[in-house]
């Protein structure tokens, strides 16, 4: 599940360079595993409740262009993996000086 959810990410993730964007790397990390689960677990609202649960939980609603970036990860994931449904439980990221990184993902059916 760590290499689906960093795929699944890629388009959140292509701007950032490792160690110099380390935090928003990781606040990209976070975003697609909230994205994920949202795929997997639709809220009862459908779409349009989607962004009400994200408002609550971002603090502030996103705007039209992020709404349409997420809907595009969300799509993108659904159609790279449509017969995985495991939820996303937790993150963990461990960084390295050269760049690179390892995360662990834990997930349930």
């Amino acid at each position: 599940m760590s290499e689906v959810l960093v795929d699944f990410a890629a388009p959140l993730l292509a701007d950032f360079t490792l160690p110099e964007d380390r935090e928003a790397f990781e606040g990209a990390i976070n975003l697609a595993s909230l994205l994920w689960n949202v795929s997997v677990c639709p809220p009862r609202g459908g779409h349009s409740r989607r962004y009400v649960d994200l408002r609550r939980v971002l603090g502030d609603a996103p705007d039209a262009e992020l709404e349409a970036l997420f809907d595009a990860v969300i799509a993108r994931g659904r159609r790279l993996y449509p017969g995985l449904d495991r939820v996303i439980a937790g993150v963990e990221l461990d960084f390295y000086e050269d760049g690179t990184f390892r995360i662990n993902v834990a997930s349930v059916a």
